[in-house]
């Protein structure tokens, strides 16, 4: 859950570690941060599922800091002391590298840290004599945005596919492999995502993975 840019000064996390600072601090949050939100309620539900769903957090600290998230009235004051949480966490610098260009949109967000099994499979190992056709394949998605392979069966047009993610995946963010039976909207909401919770419904899992 740690997004830091850069390091939090000791001298603010120690202000921040009083309890009545986090008091302060949600009464801030109060008055200067929850009028600018169109949907706090849901900004607060999504923050509390990050929480919870982070591996690296003692089943214990959940349990203390949940207890707040519960009563309506405690959410903010549950979520100045994750705030102040975070701040004690140790800071791992972030890994800038495509930073700016995504941010200027050139580039999409990183999404492979979150779906699972999501490897493109190797091309078959005979696979040659195709050189002409990455080429122009690679021509033809830097002038468009899609490009469909069709033919006939057993032609090879899914082992192109592989062999041009392997040969041009330094040009791209993400590269996702998946297996189409007919029905896309079932093939995205099939895939699993790592945020994923056995109570989503298909609509939700579909809107989820599209938004990711």
């Amino acid at each position: 859950m740690d997004d830091r840019q850069a390091k939090i000064s000791p001298k603010i996390c120690t202000y921040y570690a009083r309890p009545s600072k986090q008091e302060k601090l949600a009464e801030t949050l109060q008055h200067n941060l929850i009028p600018l939100m169109t949907d706090c309620n849901k900004a607060l539900q999504y923050v509390y599922l990050l929480f919870m769903q982070d591996a690296t957090i003692s089943e214990a600290k959940k349990k203390k800091l949940a207890a707040l998230y519960k009563p309506l009235d405690s959410r903010l004051l549950f979520l100045a002391k994750l705030i102040s949480f975070g701040m004690e966490r140790q800071f791992i610098k972030r890994d800038t590298r495509n930073q700016k260009l995504i941010a200027g949109g050139s580039l999409s967000p990183v999404v492979l840290d979150y779906i699972m099994d999501s490897e493109v499979p190797r091309p078959c190992r005979h696979f040659l004599g195709r050189e002409e056709e990455l080429d122009e394949l690679h021509a033809m998605l830097e002038e468009n945005s899609k490009v469909f392979l069709y033919g006939i069966a057993g032609i090879g047009k899914s082992e192109l596919a592989k062999a041009y993610a392997k040969q041009y995946k330094k040009y791209y963010t993400n590269i996702l492999y998946v297996e189409y039976a007919g029905d896309l909207h079932q093939a995205v909401t099939d895939m699993d995502f790592t945020d994923d919770l056995p109570e989503d419904g298909e609509e939700e899992r579909f809107r989820k993975h599209c938004s990711s």
